[in-house]
């Protein structure tokens, strides 16, 4: 074996760990990222179900304290909602309905969703700012 035959072999070892560890930088950065793209995915879960969690818990305190109240304050305000629902239909649109009828109840529906609606907005705006407050005091 000559010398140019052993300072090419040495090139080509040479050649193929370099191959090697760029291989093995590679694979690394791959596992990085794929983990980032993990820890990512798990903290958009948590804030998701977060802010899921508390559109719910709104919208189910804005409807318990609208029955809450409807049915405490029924007699000093001398009827319930489904009294005065039918009421205003009775005077706006002349339609001689009573409290229990179908179409005041649907309105009566109509106005509990729209407060839940409202209740679940608010309850998302603030299990948002305690999300980003919690999420403040957890950085390092």
């Amino acid at each position: 074996m000559g010398k140019t035959q052993i300072a090419e072999l040495k090139r080509k070892t040479k050649t193929v760990r370099l191959q090697a560890i760029a291989q093995a930088i590679k694979t690394k950065r791959r596992h990085i990222h794929i983990m980032n793209k993990q820890k990512n995915m798990e903290k958009q879960s948590r804030a998701r179900k977060f802010l899921l969690g508390g559109a719910i818990i709104g919208g189910l305190m804005s409807v318990t304290i609208t029955l809450l109240m409807d049915s405490m304050y029924s007699e000093s305000m001398q009827g319930t909602w489904r009294d005065a629902i039918a009421k205003d239909l009775n005077s706006l649109m002349s339609l001689g309905v009573s409290s229990t009828s179908m179409i005041v109840t649907l309105t009566f529906l109509a106005i509990l969703a729209i407060l839940a609606a409202f209740g679940s907005f608010m309850g998302f705006i603030f299990s948002f700012f305690l999300y980003k407050f919690f999420e403040l005091l957890g950085k390092k």
